[in-house]
């Protein structure tokens, strides 16, 4: 391969196809979109609402000490806190939740969160579904993205070892 600019984003292009492809039919055949009937029939909880703010967006929610998130994909969740900013700690909550398989094992995601009668957050099983596909395409593009530089980057200084410029 000669080097070139051309040839680095021909590589860089074909890497990154290539690993996102790989990543989305692994983690599809290992752990499936869930199914509108897995999102349909939400089991609910009455109890009181706790959060907690960490750094780097380690924000976490619960309900009677149970850990809930509010969407997420095959490779992550991601917490209620932005949806139900305002609410106090220890308030009475109201939560419709699934619980779906995920590389972690099993994670309660709510569909409804309601709190003195006023609904705070809801969304659908197709709504669901489209954040999955989102938060998916989002991970696999950007291990691609991170895969495809190291890749360019090896090739680059294995093609230059030994020229001295």
């Amino acid at each position: 391969m000669r080097v070139s600019a051309t040839n680095y984003l021909l590589l860089g292009v074909a890497s990154f196809a290539a690993f996102f492809g790989i990543q989305a039919l692994v983690v599809s055949y290992c752990l499936p979109m869930p199914a509108i009937k897995d999102l349909s029939h939400p089991l609910e909880v009455i109890g009181t609402y706790t959060y907690s703010h960490g750094s780097r967006g380690g924000n976490s929610t619960w309900v009677n000490n149970k850990r809930f998130y509010c969407g997420g994909g095959a490779l992550g969740y991601y917490s209620c806190v932005g949806y139900i900013n305002g609410l106090p700690q220890q308030a009475p909550i109201t939560l419709k939740f699934v619980n779906l398989k995920t590389i972690d094992g099993t994670v309660p995601v709510a569909m409804n969160v309601k709190s003195s009668g006023k609904e705070l957050f809801s969304q659908t099983p197709l709504q669901y579904m489209s954040a999955w596909k989102s938060q998916n395409n989002f991970y696999f593009s950007s291990y691609s993205l991170i895969i495809a530089l190291v890749v360019v980057g090896v090739t680059h200084i294995y093609l230059t070892r030994n020229k001295m410029t």
